[in-house]
């Protein structure tokens, strides 16, 4: 777990005691043999350098988060909540196997959705109360395809670069989808720091014309996932930011519809025209 720590993502060659432990290892491992083969297949196929560094990068975990997350099963089997330890190693060992699945880079929203809920299940077992998200979709849209790993994301960085800075009080995060015109609007957005609205603009630069420092914009990235909507949609899709109401900062992500829709009651609240 110290390696992990420190960024070195090898499989671990190790005997552990304990079955749940070793079921989390076993997987780990698969994950990062996985992750090797699809990268090998994808430069053989001579797929662009950039569409091959955006399913690597989609693949990854941050092993900040890994670390925590095994440090977290590890306490609670010391101490003696073998069903709680069971619950978070299952919902590990599956955030780590959808991360990596090579069949689509697109999926059901629904099921990214279910990949949210396991990623906020790990981080509600972490922090505990202080931490509250509330998910609102529009009732028509789980059936709507979307990039594989979109909101996973965008609610890690909400977490690392708004909520974690705050000194006190409670953390939330409010993840809002819909459908205006056209298009699907996914917005997120937090309680947190937030960000002055020259910060803000420079920022929105930053990440649109690729130029985030490595490492510093969490996860996937922000500059990564709207490179990845332009890729797969086009140029009038993208990622916007803006000041959100709960204090913090928003993120908006839109792509197109499957097939055209009446616009949502949310328009108003997301306004613009969500690119």
């Amino acid at each position: 777990m110290n390696r992990i720590g420190r960024q070195a993502v090898h499989p671990v060659k190790m005997r552990f005691t304990s079955r749940e432990i070793s079921l989390l290892y076993a997987n780990y491992n698969q994950m990062v043999n996985q992750l090797k083969t699809l990268i090998k297949r994808l430069s053989e196929q001579q797929i662009s350098v950039q569409r091959a560094q955006l399913v690597a990068l989609k693949a990854q975990f941050r092993p900040h988060f890994l670390y925590n997350s095994l440090n977290l099963i590890y306490w609670t089997i010391e101490d003696g909540r073998a069903e709680e330890a069971q619950e978070m190693t299952l919902a590990l060992s599956d955030l780590l196997r959808y991360s990596i699945h090579p069949t689509s880079d697109m999926v059901m929203l629904r099921d990214d959705l279910d990949q949210l809920e396991r990623y906020l299940f790990l981080q509600r077992s972490r922090y505990g109360r202080v931490l509250q998200v509330n998910v609102e979709v529009e009732e028509g849209l789980e059936e709507q395809r979307v990039l594989r790993l979109m909101l996973q994301p965008l609610v890690e960085n909400a977490i690392r670069h708004g909520l974690e800075q705050k000194e006190q009080g409670d953390w939330r995060i409010r993840v809002c989808i819909c459908r205006k015109g056209d298009r699907l609007l996914c917005a997120v957005e937090d309680n947190g720091t937030g960000l002055d609205a020259d910060a803000m603009k420079r920022l929105e630069i930053r990440v649109r014309q690729n130029q985030m420092p490595e490492g510093k914009d969490g996860g996937i990235g922000l500059s990564n996932l709207h490179s990845q909507l332009q890729s797969f949609f086009g140029e009038p899709y993208g990622l916007r930011l803006f000041a959100s109401p709960l204090g913090g900062l928003g993120v908006i992500l839109s792509l197109p519809l499957d097939k055209a829709k009446p616009a949502s009651v949310w328009s108003d609240l997301l306004g613009g025209d969500g690119r």
